[in-house]
């Protein structure tokens, strides 16, 4: 039976995912302002402000093509599948939560309003969970691809700059290297199993 802390995920993957989660939205936050314009734009992201303002974070959605999406917002992240609905991850802690819908109507600002969304509970469920969740690692990594040709790695370097040094310190892989720690989460949850040992070795 899963685990009740760290779900259907090797405890080696949670280990990275939830810094690596939350070093991501911090980049997408950063990406936003990037000194050659907007890069979440130039990815085919759209905004969607909060209905009220102040009350919540924006939404930013991509269509990814074969019927799947990505939602970002600064509290975590959605990726929908027209075929096998959705999940949720929290930005503190990567324990999915997954939906029955596979998009979420805009404007939505709060998490809250991502509902109704629950834990797996059953061995389908957690493996629905896992090929979700590396749907979003695919995402991510492809992402940072993008940004390291349309902007350079002087910009990844600077998000980490703006950073807490005790939250950089949280982060175990190079902040150049982010699209093979995605690739290697990815690979780990399709394939339920703990992440090699030599799968990060370029690990900061």
């Amino acid at each position: 039976m899963p685990s009740p802390i760290t779900g259907p995920f090797a405890p080696s993957v949670v280990r990275l995912g939830v810094p690596l989660l939350d070093w991501q939205l911090w980049c997408l936050g950063r990406d936003i302002h990037a000194p050659g314009g907007n890069l979440l734009g130039r990815a085919g992201f759209v905004r969607h402000r909060p209905e009220i303002l102040g009350t919540g974070t924006a939404a930013y959605v991509r269509d990814l093509g074969r019927g799947q999406r990505l939602i970002a917002w600064g509290f975590g992240i959605f990726f929908g599948d027209d075929t096998e609905g959705g999940v949720l991850l929290r930005r503190h802690g990567f324990l999915p939560r997954l939906a029955p819908f596979a998009d979420v109507p805009m404007p939505t600002w709060l998490p809250e309003q991502v509902a109704p969304v629950r834990s797996p509970r059953d061995g389908a469920a957690w493996q629905r969970a896992r090929r979700l969740v590396a749907g979003i690692a695919a995402a991510m990594a492809a992402h940072e691809r993008f940004v390291l040709e349309a902007a350079g790695p002087e910009h990844r370097r600077q998000c980490a700059a703006e950073r807490p040094r005790h939250v950089r310190r949280a982060l175990s892989v190079s902040p150049l290297e982010t699209a093979e720690a995605w690739d290697a989460l990815a690979v780990a949850l399709r394939d339920d199993v703990p992440l090699s040992p030599s799968a990060l070795s370029s690990a900061a």
